[in-house]
């Protein structure tokens, strides 16, 4: 079983991620925040690090191409990478706040 819900906030490993959720959410509103996972893997590995993906495709941040989906990696994949940069930041002293009110 995983989780059958999510919160949009930038770091909620499932926002974005229709697939990972139980069962797998049809919301085509659920884009994510990829642009944040994209300043997240720039701060914590540097943008002359190259991630590994599966597709041919140019990338503009190669150092984020395994947190986008258009890396070709399956969702598995992502959030593992996701996870990854956040404890890389984590350990680094890095580490994120947030204010929203959630009821």
């Amino acid at each position: 079983e995983g989780p059958c819900d999510f919160i949009s906030l930038v770091y909620c490993l499932a926002y974005g991620e229709n697939e990972s959720l139980i069962p797998c959410m049809k919301d085509k509103n659920n884009k994510g925040t990829t642009q944040f996972w994209t300043l997240f893997a720039a701060i914590a590995r540097g943008v002359d690090h190259v991630a590994p993906c599966r597709t041919r495709k140019e990338f503009a941040s190669p150092f984020a191409a395994d947190v986008l989906k258009g890396g070709g990696l399956s969702v598995e994949e992502r959030l593992k990478a996701k996870v990854q940069i956040l404890q890389d930041l984590k350990r680094r002293g890095i580490w994120l706040l947030d204010g929203t009110y959630n009821n």
